[in-house]
């Protein structure tokens, strides 16, 4: 929550600074990198298995 607090206040101020004319604040946003979104994606993969799993096996038949 602080994140899109803090994004939100960033493109305020920047809006703010470049209609009067000042130089507007960049700010990094952190991302992924390609090992991270690779490993973001199997754990989201062996959740969602994990889950199928008990959802099938606790199914009345």
């Amino acid at each position: 929550m602080r994140v899109i607090i803090a994004s939100i206040t960033a493109i305020l101020v920047s809006s703010v600074s470049a209609f009067a004319g000042m130089k507007p604040i960049i700010t990094n946003i952190p991302t992924l990198s390609e090992w991270g979104m690779i490993a973001m994606v199997g754990a989201i993969g062996v959740i969602g298995a994990i889950a199928l799993r008990k959802r099938l096996a606790t199914k009345v038949r």
